[in-house]
This record gives C-alpha cells, structure tokens and sequence, in this order.
C-alpha cells in the first residue's frame, strides 16, 4: 500500500533478535524472589510529554502491563500526540495516534546493593515497537497520495526506574528508532521519555 511504510527486514530481525534475548535472559537468570500474585504482576501508568515554543507538542501514552517474572515484563499501550507549529508563512496543528507493545527487563533492581547511592533505583532495557498514524501534508507532503500514512518505530534502549513507595515508581528512559527516517514524526532517531507506573 503507498500510505504505508514497511518496516525494513533488517530491523524487524534486529527487533525480534533483542526481543528473544530479553526471553531468555530472564529464562536463564536466578531469581530469588518470591512469586507473584495477579495483582502484583499487573501495572498500569504510561508516558507523557510536553513542548512549548514555536512547535507546541502535547504526548499521552496510557499503557497497561505484566510481570511474566519479577525482572521481566511486556505491554500495550496507546499513543496520542497533539502538534501544533508556528512558521513564518502559516500555522498547522495536527493529531498523531497509534499504539505500542513492548517488553522490559530489570538489569538492576537496587542500586544500593551495588553501590550505597543512598536511593534504590533500578536500571532496565527495554524494546518497543510503535505505528503511528500521521498526517502526510504535514510530514512528508509530497511523498504520499493519501492523507495519512502509518509509520512504523521500532525502538530499543533503556532507562531508570525509582521507586516512590508502595507499588508506584517513575521510569527515564533514552530509546532510540532502528527505523528512523523522514516519515517519522520524531525529528531525532532517539526519544526521551518519562513515566509513572502503578
């Protein structure tokens, strides 16, 4: 279809080779700790952004996950992103939406038993694969006959996890897009995001 673009068979088998080792890592790690009731292995919270000046960008990405063991979870989420920019010849705002699946593993769930930082935060690696659906007149406006096309992220990275007591923490984390091109709507190949998980 010319209103979509296909994900590159390079990173589809990057995305799948980062997502079996993730599987396996944490087949193959001890664990000790104990098991984990339902309500314990499910979480919920998401992602948000913002960004003001000259492109005003508003990003929520409510999401839903599971605990498969203690170190190692997957989700889905949605994603809706309202963009706005402001040029010396016109102004244009336009809504991005879509949704994700993604799996994590916790490499280091307590820094202090490491190093005593004084904070037990975590460090974790995560995988994410993202569609979202854009509008062409703004982000590629003379590559695509249709109104919208769907663009494809396939992200990799990691990031931090503190805890803020009970069952709620907040995530920082830097991905980066193997399949980053003009058709995004990030203009850099790497996003920052920040989180609250419950």
């Amino acid at each position: 279809m010319k209103n979509s673009i296909s994900l590159n068979r390079k990173h589809i088998k990057i995305f799948l080779l980062l997502f079996l080792l993730s599987c396996t890592g944490f087949v193959a790690a001890q664990e000790d700790d104990a098991p984990l009731s339902l309500r314990d292995r499910l979480f919920f919270g998401g992602n948000f952004g913002l960004q003001f000046g000259s492109i005003t960008r508003v990003e929520l990405s409510p999401l839903v996950g599971y605990r498969i063991t203690p170190r190692f979870s997957s989700g889905i989420g949605i994603t809706y992103i309202y963009h706005k920019e402001e040029t010396f010849f016109s102004d244009f705002e336009t809504n991005i939406y879509g949704g994700r699946v993604f799996s994590r593993y916790e490499l280091i769930r307590d820094f202090n038993k490491f190093i005593p930082l004084g904070f037990n935060g975590g460090l974790f690696a995560q995988v994410e694969y993202e569609p979202l659906n854009i509008e062409s007149r703004i982000f590629h406006p003379f590559g695509h006959e249709a109104d919208r096309y769907w663009y494809h992220g396939v992200f990799a990275g990691g990031g931090l996890n503190l805890p803020l007591g009970g069952r709620a923490s907040v995530n920082f984390m830097v991905l980066y897009d193997l399949n980053h091109s003009s058709l995004s709507p990030y203009t850099e190949p790497y996003v920052i995001r920040f989180g609250i998980n419950f």
